[in-house]
């Protein structure tokens, strides 16, 4: 390269830092109409139409600049870049891994590989080049925010806080990682700190719906009704078509007792998307509230027409059943003799007994990274709810996999296809598998709850106290299918079934079937194993 094209390019960098795109670009086409091949001028010729919307030149330009210099790093973390806009992220992850194997020691590089990782949800393979960029440079704030957001993805919420108190460190304004690590503490149970720390990015950004969305969930959950409504008001009015602020609204006021406004804000939910199946559920269950159990069937009858077989619609339609005395309709809905099913393993394969086996998982469990010292669940009281335990390495937990898929193709196999019945009209083809654990001590419980997410849901025993396996008259520590939550109110008493745990016990149910876990007292630990399966 000549004197004269390396202060040209000089010039045109200056111009272009300043944002002044179109001289940077006439600077950098005057380099290369003497210079054709000059690899600097390509780049940044590339960058250029890239920063200006034009991919394609961008590429064609960069993939000059790489003929001309092979090695060219800084050229392939910007391919990287611009294929990420094309949405084209696996090409977009080689290009950024070929910038790090041409230049190591290149921070923004690994910075973009973890980046694109985390976008595709390939958490775990995200983290070590996350990590690698903030050991190249410690003050990389947006690094260490997206290791957050991962830690958080994977139910590591220790990780991390953190994670993102080190960018709060580096950055006290940085207002997206305040938003961030309020949801880490409040996925740890700790509200109050999680209020203040979302209360901080609300002032950072007071203009974010979110920031006023997240603060309102918050508060709803600390009982501050006043606070909470007023949050979501806010982000309401900074996005008048936030459906997720108008739908959790509701639930706020229905606990403020003012029914007749939760009713007026589920229905204008449902007139800014009234296409989803959730918000009919919202206003159901408002009406449930209300005592108007005709009319939330209706609504939920919309739901299920919307969505075949949704969850959430099924459960509440049993309540609302439940409550006008249709009790041949909800044993028909809630079949327990008929959907849910035990399964009790005496010998697992590759162990030398059930007791080695249960050892094992409680072990794995034990010092699982997912495990959160605080209750992460709304239905768990007195114990502790882990993150998904899906990942690697799985230990026994791959055994345990393989037991609960073996039951489940047995359990389809069962049921088959019933276009009569809503939970059978339909069953899916292909289901994804999430695992997490429960761990009880005294007094432990879980309120009765629904897995809204799921088709089907489970729980296996790793386990149980012998005060819980012998337990007869009280059920204490037995799982109760069939009571509604208690928000309900409900006036009938529902046909119940209880379930004994016993270690080596797995129980499958449809999704929908409300369940709770009735307390016990033992110095003893409860452990169980609970998974979903989800349409995929």
């Amino acid at each position: 390269m000549s004197e004269l094209s390396a202060d040209s390019l000089d010039q045109g960098r200056e111009h272009h830092l300043a944002g002044r795109l179109d001289e940077a670009k006439s600077i950098y086409q005057r380099v290369l109409d003497e210079e054709p091949d000059n690899p600097d001028a390509l780049h940044l010729l590339g960058v250029v139409a890239h920063q200006q919307g034009r991919a394609d030149e961008a590429l064609d330009l960069i993939e000059r600049a790489i003929i001309a210099r092979p090695k060219f790093a800084m050229a392939y973390n910007t391919a990287g870049a611009v294929l990420q806009t094309l949405d084209q992220q696996d090409k977009a992850i080689v290009a950024f891994r070929t910038a790090i194997d041409s230049a190591p020691d290149f921070a923004d590089a690994h910075f973009n590989l973890g980046s694109a990782l985390l976008a595709i949800s390939r958490y775990e393979d995200a983290i070590a080049p996350l990590i690698r960029a903030t050991e190249l440079e410690s003050d990389f704030e947006n690094a260490y925010l997206n290791l957050g957001v991962i830690y958080k993805h994977l139910g590591r919420h220790l990780d991390a806080i953190a994670a993102l108190e080190k960018v709060t460190n580096l950055n006290p304004g940085f207002a997206a990682a305040y938003g961030n690590l309020g949801s880490a503490h409040k996925a740890l149970g700790n509200l109050d700190v999680a209020a203040s720390v979302l209360q901080k990015a609300v002032e950072l950004e007071p203009d974010s719906r979110n920031a006023h969305y997240n603060l309102g969930n918050v508060l709803a959950k600390l009982g501050d009704s006043e606070g909470a409504i007023a949050a979501y008001r806010r982000a309401i009015e900074i996005a008048p078509g936030f459906v997720s602020a108008q739908a959790n609204l509701v639930g706020v006021l229905i606990g403020a007792g003012d029914h007749a406004g939760a009713l007026a804000a589920s229905r204008r939910a449902i007139e800014l998307d009234p296409e989803r199946a959730v918000l009919y559920c919202i206003q159901g269950a408002t009406m449930i509230q209300m005592g108007e159990y005709g009319a939330a069937l209706d609504s939920l009858g919309t739901a299920l027409k919307l969505e075949p077989g949704h969850t959430r619609a099924l459960a509440l339609k049993s309540v609302a059943l439940m409550e006008l005395g249709e009790n041949d309709a909800i044993r028909e809905l809630v079949d327990f003799d008929r959907f849910l099913r035990p399964y009790q393993f005496n010998q697992v394969t590759g162990f030398d007994s059930l007791d080695d086996f249960n050892s094992a998982l409680r072990s794995h469990i034990n010092s699982h990274p997912a495990l959160s010292a605080e209750p992460t669940h709304d239905a768990t009281r007195q114990g502790t709810h882990s993150g998904d335990l899906l990942r690697e390495p799985r230990g026994p937990l791959a055994t345990l996999e393989n037991m609960i898929m073996d039951a489940v193709k047995s359990y389809q196999t069962e049921m088959g296809k019933d276009r009569e019945h809503p939970f059978l009209a339909d069953p899916p083809e292909r289901l994804k598998l999430t695992l997490w654990s429960v761990a009880l001590q005294a007094e432990g419980h879980q309120v009765a709850h629904i897995h809204p997410d799921a088709w089907l849901s489970g729980v296996y025993y790793a386990h149980v106290p012998s005060a819980v396996e012998t337990e007869a008259a009280g059920h204490a520590g037995w799982i109760e299918f069939g009571r509604p939550e208690p928000r309900f109110n409900c006036q009938n008493e529902p046909d119940v079934r209880l379930t004994q745990p016993q270690e080596g016990k797995m129980l499958l149910f449809p999704s929908y079937f409300y369940h709770r876990v009735i307390p016990f007292d033992t110095d003893e630990t409860r452990i169980s194993i609970g998974f979903d399966l989800v349409r995929e």
